[in-house]
């Protein structure tokens, strides 16, 4: 990733790294597998969190502010 002039993301930005290379590492997976790999036994993801109509998308066809909401999603279930 290179910056370009936004200074702020509207989320954490360490988790969006994390979430944007966790889901690329595996890109031609859906989001809801590559993303299981954030939670763990101590911070499940909560019932119906992979139950949203984004989770069955690959990370190439995300925009930039889907993945912020995803960001934020990913965010508000840790």
């Amino acid at each position: 990733m290179t910056r370009n002039e936004v200074t702020d993301l509207g989320c954490d930005e360490q988790l969006f790294r994390r979430v944007v290379k966790t889901t690329f590492n595996q890109r031609r997976k859906m989001l809801r597998v590559s993303l299981r790999q954030i939670f763990d036994a101590n911070h499940p993801a909560p019932a119906g969190f992979f139950d949203d109509e984004m989770m069955t998308r690959r990370p190439e066809q995300l925009s930039i502010p889907q993945f912020i909401a995803l960001t934020n999603k990913v965010a508000s279930a840790l």
